[in-house]
């Protein structure tokens, strides 16, 4: 083999070793269960968007890259819905860290109450409110108090929600405010 050849072989490797795009795009020019083959699904699966993206395609779970998929709550999310259709106890700890990601995961995956969750839903108003409205249809009660620092998540929990008077701790907390009388 010339120096080129030797060199062109080298970079093939080095790309089947680390780089889940290419690897990606190879699969079609690879025989199923080829060494080669093995070695771009082992690649693919230290990528978390390459694997989730895998995994869509084949319409079925990609338990080789689902360590990757679950440090990404982008992909972990719809990996659970759409590939899983069920909850994905491998990223939940991850899904825990956002209560954009909890709400998310409770509303699209769990279709219900995330217990867990709850405490990280309730630092954050908007999703606070969401969750009462979607998820509980009713009060959260652990949501309120930061609700009530927040005028327009307030407004819309008394209207939607309580559908009246809000609780007296939530309507102390926006005299405090100076946002109620």
């Amino acid at each position: 083999m010339s120096e080129n050849g030797s060199q062109k072989y080298f970079d093939f490797l080095h790309k089947l070793e680390n780089d889940a795009s290419f690897c990606y795009s190879y699969l079609g020019n690879c025989q199923r269960g080829s060494e080669t083959w093995n070695q771009c699904l082992q690649t693919i699966a230290k990528d978390a968007s390459i694997s989730y993206t895998w995994a869509a395609a084949l319409k079925s779970r990609f338990e080789l890259g689902e360590l990757a998929i679950s440090k990404v709550p982008q992909y972990s999310i719809p990996y659970a819905k759409d590939i899983i259709k069920g909850r994905f106890v491998l990223a939940e700890p991850k899904i825990l860290e956002s209560s954009a990601d909890s709400f998310r995961y409770a509303s699209t995956v769990i279709h219900g109450r995330w217990l867990e969750a709850e405490p990280i839903i309730a630092k954050d108003p908007n999703h606070s409110f969401l969750y009462a409205r979607d998820i509980i249809k009713g009060r959260f009660e652990l949501g309120e108090e930061t609700i009530a620092h927040d005028e327009d998540a307030a407004f819309r929990y008394a209207t939607d929600i309580i559908k009246g008077k809000l609780p007296e701790k939530m309507h102390n907390i926006m005299i405090a405010k100076g946002v109620a009388a």
